[in-house]
This record gives structure tokens, C-alpha cells and sequence, in this order.
């Protein structure tokens, strides 16, 4: 995590007051699959998941001094973050004209970004799913573009798109940053500050967690399965109610809330709905609740009934080889 080292904790506490706005239901939010709970946190490059989060340094009357997008690296924030102390100051620096003041906020800006080092621009190179966002919206995405000629020279982008011939995004912050010198937190427009990678991305994890998963997770995306946890629900017209439950989300309540004896229930349930014509998912839902029932041969049965009917995820492959085994 970009807050994750000693020095910019420390930092932090000492020179900044912290706080955070969930930006859940704004328009240019980003949305993404499901990352499992007990997944492996990864390492990535600076910017990266733009539209996630924007990290505002802001002055006391919530003038922005700076915005980072997506993640960054301890030691690059630390060094932004620098910046952004001395454009604080220039702010409240009464006796300097407002034009001034912008005028050198968009000199600052311009001149750290070609002072970074090549290291930092290594670790702040754009993803490649980003870079092709980019370009299939170049016309819109120009300023995200270092040569025009590489882009134009393309040929199929899904064989690959030359990195080289996008800036990088640290390059993409301060220029932008450069366009909006001293605003307000509430006249900045972030829409437009965070656009240049994919609003929506899913690495499809699920599909290569070593535990046991359901089914029905696999195409959901992670503002659908957090949207119930909202504690701000969204009020309805007292003549409308609210739709039952299918019983495929039923099981995922029932998993959620680690209720394996009713997510077997539900499960049986469906494998009878279609004892006409039987499908895998219903019997791939009973395995999981079994397992985890320590139902062992009833699970290992399901399993391998699922695989016999189509189902080709890895899940219930796992399934089948811990009912098979010693272990849960």
C-alpha cells in the first residue's frame, strides 16, 4: 500500500491531518471483480487504478496543492508530498498576487515532473490494459500520448500496443495538475483528472483461488456483492417492494454469513428444480456446502456429478481433491 512504509506514517502524522471520502457512488469510480479475502495483496506500479483512488494533498481551506491517482509508491509519495509543502506555503503567502501564485503552481508542477528520475518513471509506466484503454480513446486521451507516430503505426493494438509511446503516469499527473492550478476540492474535476486507464478491470482471481469458491461469484463485480453493505441504502417508493431472493442469492447470503447447513438446503433445492434437465452449478453449490459440512463422500459425489455435467473452474476440482483427502 502507498501508506504502508514507517517514514510516510511518520510523515503523515507529523506535517498532515488525514481523513478520507468514499467515492463509491461517483460517476467516475472505478468498479472491479472480486479480490478474495484471504488473496495475496501484489505489488503495482505508481498511478495505477486511477479511478479507485485520488490521494488530495489539500491546503486548510481546502485549496488542492496536489492529487495523486491510484497507488504509489512510499518513497515517490514521500517525495510529492515534499511538493506539495511548498505549494502550501506559496499559497499562504499573502503578499503574492493570486496570478502569481498559479503562474508558479504550473511552473512546479512542470518542473518536478522533469526532474523525476528514470526509476520513478520505470515504476510509474502505464498497465498495459491502461495503455489500450488509451488507445482506443486517443482522440480523447491525446494528452496521455508521447509519440502519435508509434500509436498511428499500429496495426492490430490487441497484439500489444508500444508502452513507449505513452507518457508515463507520473508525467500524466503533473500535467494535468498544471491545468487546474489552486481550485477548490469542489470545483476540481476529478472525472476528468483520473481518466486514462479502464473504469472496470477484473483479473477473474477467483477463478485462481486455491480455496474452494462458489459458482455464482464469478461473474458478479465487487460494487454488486458490497452493495447490500451500503449504509447508505438507497430509499423506495412505499408502493414498490423489494423483489424476492432467488435461490441462487439466497446461497450467497447464506455463504456470506458462513450458514453451510442452510447453503445445503438451498443447493438441494435447485438440483431439484432441475432434476429434468440437470445442470452443474446446482451440484458444484451442494459439493462446496458439503465440504464444508465435512460431508466428505457427499461432497466428493456432487463434485464429480458438476465436472460430469460441464463445470470447468478449477473450484471444483479443489473441492473434489479435499473431500478426497484428509484435510478440510
Amino acid at each position: 500500500m502507498s501508506l504502508s512504509k514507517e517514514s510516510t506514517i511518520a510523515e503523515l502524522k507529523r506535517n498532515f491531518i488525514v481523513g478520507y471520502r468514499n467515492i463509491k457512488d461517483e460517476k467516475y469510480a472505478g468498479n472491479s471483480g472480486v479480490h478474495p479475502l484471504d488473496g495475496a495483496a501484489v505489488g503495482t506500479t505508481n498511478g495505477a487504478g486511477p479511478h479507485n483512488v485520488q490521494m488530495f494533498v489539500l491546503s486548510g481551506d481546502g485549496t488542492v496543492l496536489h492529487c495523486l491517482p491510484g497507488y504509489w509508491q512510499s518513497d515517490d509519495l514521500n517525495c510529492e508530498l515534499e511538493l506539495a509543502k511548498r505549494l502550501n506555503n506559496i499559497w499562504l503567502d499573502k503578499a503574492m498576487k493570486l496570478a502569481d501564485k498559479k503562474q508558479l503552481f504550473v511552473r512546479l508542477h512542470k518542473e518536478h515532473a522533469q526532474a523525476h528520475s528514470d526509476e520513478l518513471r520505470a515504476r510509474s509506466q502505464l498497465q498495459g490494459f491502461d495503455a489500450l484503454h488509451i488507445y482506443e480513446h486517443r482522440l480523447e486521451l491525446g494528452d496521455c500520448i508521447s509519440d502519435k507516430e508509434a500509436i498511428k503505426a499500429v496495426q492490430d493494438p490487441h497484439k500489444g500496443v508500444p508502452i513507449e509511446a505513452f507518457k508515463t503516469t507520473d508525467q500524466i499527473m503533473h500535467s494535468r495538475l498544471a491545468e487546474q492550478p489552486f481550485v477548490s476540492y469542489k470545483s476540481f474535476n476529478v472525472e476528468k483528472f483520473a481518466d486514462y486507464g479502464c473504469q472496470y478491470y477484473d483479473r477473474e482471481e477467483r477463478k485462481l483461488a486455491e480455496n474452494p469458491y462458489d459458482h455464482a461469484y464469478r461473474k458478479r463485480s465487487l460494487r454488486e456483492l458490497t452493495a447490500s453493505h451500503s449504509s447508505e441504502p438507497k430509499p423506495q417508493a412505499r408502493s414498490e417492494k423489494a423483489a424476492p431472493l432467488t435461490l441462487k442469492q439466497e446461497y450467497i447470503k447464506a455463504i456470506a454469513n458462513q450458514n453451510w447447513r442452510l447453503a445445503l438446503q438451498i443447493s438441494e433445492k435447485l438440483i431439484l428444480e432441475n432434476r429434468q434437465r440437470p445442470q452443474a452449478q446446482p451440484f458444484e453449490m451442494h459439493a462446496l456446502a458439503c465440504l464444508k459440512l465435512n460431508m466428505k463422500k457427499e461432497a466428493a459425489n456432487s463434485a464429480r456429478r458438476a465436472i460430469y455435467l460441464g463445470a470447468k473452474g478449477q473450484g471444483v476440482r479443489l473441492v473434489l481433491s479435499k473431500a478426497q483427502s484428509n484435510c478440510i
